[in-house]
């Protein structure tokens, strides 16, 4: 079912008239609201180290840079990882942002495929390290009906 969900939220990316821009970029990271990650094409970890109830939490904006927390539950506890991002240049498929984590490790190429000004949700795609186009569906905390379906843990913090 997951991945179902995954494979139509990309189609409708593809399918969409209207690619994103650097503008739509910034509207959607400029919340102080969390922004849920509410369905993922992938899963990096195994069963117990999973991240679960994963959503970020902005630090600071500017046109060209995002600092955000991300906060998760793995093993039944919680973590919380710092990120920064160059936002960057705008592609045929939408504007890309260069996310490494606080200690410049692991960088890696995020594009805004949709995004839904009234919904407050959006699609982000990355190159995962085996050269597979992998998803994100990320959606503000005031648009969340049901978090995390797939997540055994409840998300409350």
């Amino acid at each position: 079912m997951l991945l179902f969900l995954v494979a139509v939220s990309l189609q409708l990316a593809e399918a969409s008239p209207n690619v994103p821009n650097i503008t739509d970029l910034l509207e959607a990271l400029n919340t102080t609201e969390r922004l849920w990650l509410g369905i993922r094409s992938y899963d990096w970890h195994e069963a117990r180290q999973r991240h679960n109830c994963v959503y970020i939490e902005k630090e600071s904006l500017t046109e060209s840079e995002y600092k955000f927390k991300q906060h998760y539950i793995a093993d039944g506890k919680s973590n919380v990882s710092e990120f920064h991002a160059v936002l960057g240049s705008q592609t045929p498929d939408g504007p890309t942002m260069n996310v490494t984590s606080k200690s410049g490790e692991g960088a890696i190429t995020y594009t805004l495929r949709t995004w839904e000004k009234t919904a407050k949700c959006g699609v982000l795609t990355f190159i995962d390290k085996n050269n597979n186009t992998q998803c994100e569906l990320y959606a503000w905390d005031s648009e969340v009906v049901i978090i995390n379906m797939t997540s055994a843990y409840l998300c409350e913090w």
